[in-house]
């Protein structure tokens, strides 16, 4: 069994290979760096730190044509409710994914912005993306017109996420979008 140390040092070297990939492959390393390696850190640290799961899966393609990527992480884990479960009760998981969007940590005394601040950036920034949550039954989408939550008619035990970042000449930083103040 590896060290917490050992478990950090090959989760940093997983994102970084794929975010590398990524920018290589949208030849974007000057205008994307920043803001897709905050939004792949933010959502592997879901897998890592909240799902609870052994594993998780990351799909990417990139569409040289249209010029964007959509990138789906998925895992098999506890899902956002249950990660609120060890804090407080949540009556659904449209519930629990209302909370976390908003900021409300699943820890203790933390603050939890990575699902808040990553769904700002793709959709609010010349990124121009798309947001996708699924979770339990839960579901949440957004692009810059428009934000629905949504029940599913099925279960799915873990959380999904997809975005699609469309290519831009312009840099875009992350710490832009990130949003500081406590959501209530």
């Amino acid at each position: 069994m590896s060290t917490s140390s050992e478990k950090i040092k090959d989760k940093e070297q997983i994102e970084n290979s794929l975010r590398n990939i990524l920018l290589t492959k949208m030849d974007s390393k000057n205008t994307l760096s920043s803001a897709l390696g905050y939004s792949l850190s933010e959502m592997f640290d879901n897998i890592w730190e909240h799902a609870k799961s052994e594993y998780g899966w990351f799909l990417a393609q990139y569409y040289e044509n249209k010029k964007y990527v959509d990138i789906c992480i998925i895992d098999n884990g506890i899902s956002i409710r249950g990660s609120y479960a060890k804090k407080r009760n949540i009556g659904s998981d449209t519930s629990a994914i209302k909370l976390a969007l908003k900021g409300v940590s699943t820890k203790k005394d933390d603050r939890g912005m990575g699902l808040h601040s990553t769904r700002n950036l793709i959709v609010n920034s010349s990124l121009n993306g798309k947001f996708i949550l699924l979770s339990g039954q839960g579901g949440y989408y957004a692009n810059k017109k428009k934000k629905l939550l949504f029940n599913l008619d099925c279960y799915w035990k873990g959380t999904i996420i997809f975005f699609r970042l469309h290519k831009t000449k312009n840099r875009v930083e992350w710490s832009q979008y990130v949003d500081y103040r406590i959501k209530t």
